[in-house]
């Protein structure tokens, strides 16, 4: 993995969820993928610039100075990153509905990830 400044900002976004308790699931060269609260899954893109969120669908309930950091919602129906499968995410997998986010800074995803593990 590079080390610009980039990365270390994904790095410490997977550190943030490993310190709140976050389960990993699994992780391979493109996500690190996270059980969290009750029954929730969310994971981290490990390659892209900024820190990119999967998520089971949530965006209707999200507050607005989270919602705005949505960059798409995918229908259960919709492919999606194939890394996001039985085996690494099966609650984010093609066939459940889920929502990707954009997090230009590790504090902007701590608010989101505290609302998220919420029942």
């Amino acid at each position: 993995m590079s080390t610009t400044s980039n990365c270390t900002e994904v790095e410490s976004a997977i550190q943030f969820l490993l310190g709140l308790g976050a389960r990993p699931i699994n992780a391979t060269q493109y996500i690190a993928s996270f059980s969290i609260g009750a029954a929730r899954q969310l994971a981290i893109e490990k390659e892209k610039k900024s820190i990119y969120l999967w998520t089971q669908a949530c965006r209707e309930s999200a507050p607005p100075e989270l919602a705005c950091f949505l960059r798409r919602h995918y229908s259960a129906s919709k492919s999606r990153n194939s890394n996001l499968n039985e085996k690494n995410a099966p609650l984010l997998k093609a066939g459940n509905a889920a929502d990707y986010w954009m997090f230009p800074t590790i504090g902007e995803l701590v608010r989101f990830v505290h609302w998220y593990r919420k029942p």
